[in-house]
């Protein structure tokens, strides 16, 4: 019941809106919740812990996170295209099929998170190869 309260006070709730632009959530403790076909434009999230929330078919198009903590976080065939992510926390995050092209700012291990078949753009990409202890030259 506090989960769905809490889902509800911040407008994440399955039962209200759909689509949500320019609103800001900060300090959104929402764990382990189920998020389904919402559609975020230019919203900000900062401060929010999201672990082990799946957010089914959603759309955060030129969103920004702000040292959010997405781990354990289901994202499957979501769209995040143009979502800023500076300091976002990915840990055996599900990003199976997610498009991720024109993200930015991410730091995802992926080898350490589900990235098969998602989608990146360049140059941005190339912070998958972070992991892997190459240098690029």
């Amino acid at each position: 019941m506090l989960k769905y309260s809490l889902m509800k006070k911040t407008g994440l709730d399955n039962t209200g809106e759909r689509e949500y632009s320019d609103k800001i959530f900060e300090k959104v403790q929402l764990k382990s919740a189920l998020a389904e076909s919402k559609t975020f434009c230019a919203c900000v999230f900062r401060n929010c812990d999201f672990t082990g929330t799946t957010f089914r078919f959603c759309k955060f198009r030129e969103c920004r996170f702000e040292s959010c903590n997405l781990s354990l976080v289901k994202i499957p065939a979501s769209c995040l295209s143009g979502t800023d992510l500076p300091g976002a926390i990915f840990a055996a995050t599900d990003l199976t099929k997610a498009n991720l092209a024109g993200a930015r700012n991410y730091a995802i291990n992926a080898s350490k998170n589900k990235v098969k078949d998602a989608r990146f753009s360049l140059p941005e990409a190339l912070s998958l190869l972070h992991c892997l202890d190459i240098r690029l030259v």
